[in-house]
């Protein structure tokens, strides 16, 4: 273990033809639920594999099967936190993609991986009411043009089927850059950072309006089932502070693309 509580993890030990297979036929099915518009694109023009350029052979996604399976996938469930989960392990080809929608504002990486995180929240069972990224604060976004984590969510949503709410959770303030901090200065960075929209505090108002009358209390059976999209996870800093603004009122699942280990602890003894 190390000193923030994460399990290290040997990635090179992903469940990659396993998992590949079942996201594989669940991308497959899918397809046909798309809406009109998504369909039609790949009607008219050919899937073709982002990783090889092959023909694309599941569904509406520019991916073939061989390529998906041999992604770094990591085993299903948890990685240190328990409510806090990762596709992928931080390498190729999962580190060049991000970086690439990030800093380059190429949005292929995200249709792929959007619709993967998908098949594999749909494969674990889990349901929710809205997909939530994690916000940018309003000068980063103004100097960077897009966060990467909606684009990423509104796949995900349109795979899911459920909306995407990216107006329910507000940066309230501006942190530094979270990358060459170590693990406490992570935490004490974003503190605090997070809270809630108007339309964020309504939403949860309104579902605590429909709760039923009858039942165990509310502490015990949350009324909107909300999952909390970032892109990387590395000491989960950031997503446990924007998880804290929406306190203990829903069933908060903490999903992120990929998982990187700090560079002193990625090759344990």
């Amino acid at each position: 273990m190390v000193g923030n509580g994460w399990e290290i993890v040997n990635l090179q030990e992903c469940h990659r033809s396993t998992m590949g297979g079942d996201v594989a036929n669940w991308l497959r099915c899918r397809s046909s639920a798309l809406s009109f518009g998504r369909r039609w694109t790949f009607f008219c023009i050919s899937a073709r594999c982002v990783y090889c350029g092959g023909r694309g052979d599941l569904g509406a996604i520019d991916l073939c099967e061989a390529c998906l399976t041999s992604l770094p996938w990591l085993p299903a469930g948890g990685h240190g936190d328990r409510e806090a989960r990762a596709l992928f392990a931080y390498q190729s080809p999962i580190d060049e993609d991000l970086r690439a929608l990030k800093f380059h504002g190429d949005l292929r990486p995200a249709r792929v991986l959007g619709a993967l995180c998908a098949a594999r929240i749909a494969l674990d069972g889990v349901a929710v009411d809205g997909i939530v990224p994690v916000p940018l604060h309003g000068q980063r976004l103004r100097e960077r043009g897009f966060n990467q984590t909606s684009r990423l969510a509104r796949e995900l949503a349109a795979w899911l089927g459920v909306p995407l709410q990216e107006q329910w959770l507000l940066r309230s303030r501006d942190t530094a850059a979270q990358t060459s901090l170590p693990a406490p200065e992570r935490r004490r960075n974003v503190q605090g950072a997070f809270a809630l929209s108007t339309r964020g505090c309504g939403a949860l108002a309104r579902a605590a309006l429909t709760e039923p009358a009858l039942g165990p209390p509310a502490s015990t059976s949350p009324r909107l089932r909300i999952l909390l999209l970032d892109d990387v996870l590395t000491t989960g800093a950031t997503l446990q502070a924007a998880a804290t603004a929406f306190g203990a009122a829903v069933d908060l699942h903490r999903w992120t693309v990929a998982m990187a280990m700090p560079a002193k602890i990625a090759k344990p003894t």
